[in-house]
C-alpha cells in the first residue's frame, strides 16, 4: 500500500497501532480501574461520543478520530460525578470532557510515538461532540483502526474506537 507521506509504511502502521492499543489499556485501567482490550468491530446503534485529534507535520494533516460509545463513557464517569445530580447538558458536557481527555493522553503518547520516527508533529487539542444515533464506530477510510470492548460495560458497540486518516 503507498501512503502520502513516506515516513508511513505497513510496519510503522502496524507499530502505531499496538500504541494506540497499549496506551488506550493502559489509560483506561490506570485512571478508572476499567478493563478493555481489543476487539472486532462491533456495530449498533445508540449515541455516541466522538473526540477528533488533529496533528501538523510540515504540509500534512494527519487526524485521529476516537468514537466513544456513551453508555461505556457515562459508566466511567458515574465513578467521578453524582450523575443522577447532574440535569442532561451538564452530564453531556462530562461526556464530552472526559472523552477528550482520554482522547488527548493517548494522543500524546501517540504524538511522542510519530516524533520518535522521524515526525515534527504539533498537536492540538482535541474536540469532542455527543451524537445520537451513531451507527458506526469507523468508516472504511481509516488506515489504522483498533476496536475495544470492556468485559465490565454492555454496550451494543465497541466501548472505544480509535482511527487514522492521513
Amino acid at each position: 500500500m503507498t501512503y502520502m507521506n513516506s515516513k508511513i509504511n505497513d510496519e510503522f502502521l502496524k507499530e502505531l497501532q499496538e500504541i494506540i492499543n497499549s496506551s488506550a489499556v493502559k489509560t483506561v485501567q490506570q485512571i478508572f480501574g476499567y478493563e478493555i482490550h481489543s476487539d472486532s468491530e462491533k456495530l449498533g446503534d445508540g449515541a455516541i461520543v466522538i473526540a477528533h485529534v488533529t496533528f501538523l507535520d510540515d504540509f500534512e494533516t494527519i487526524n485521529f478520530c476516537f468514537v466513544f460509545d456513551l453508555t461505556f463513557v457515562r459508566t466511567l464517569i458515574s465513578q467521578l460525578y453524582p450523575l443522577d445530580k447532574f440535569g442532561e447538558e451538564e452530564t453531556k458536557e462530562a461526556c464530552e470532557d472526559t472523552a477528550s481527555e482520554l482522547a488527548n493522553i493517548i494522543s500524546n503518547k501517540i504524538k511522542y510515538f510519530m516524533n520518535s520516527n522521524g515526525f515534527q508533529s504539533i498537536m492540538e487539542l482535541p474536540t469532542a461532540e455527543t451524537i445520537k444515533g451513531g451507527l458506526s464506530a469507523l468508516d472504511a477510510e481509516n488506515i489504522v483502526r483498533v476496536n475495544f470492548t470492556s468485559p465490565q460495560v454492555e454496550t451494543r458497540k465497541n466501548a472505544l474506537s480509535v482511527g487514522m486518516v492521513a
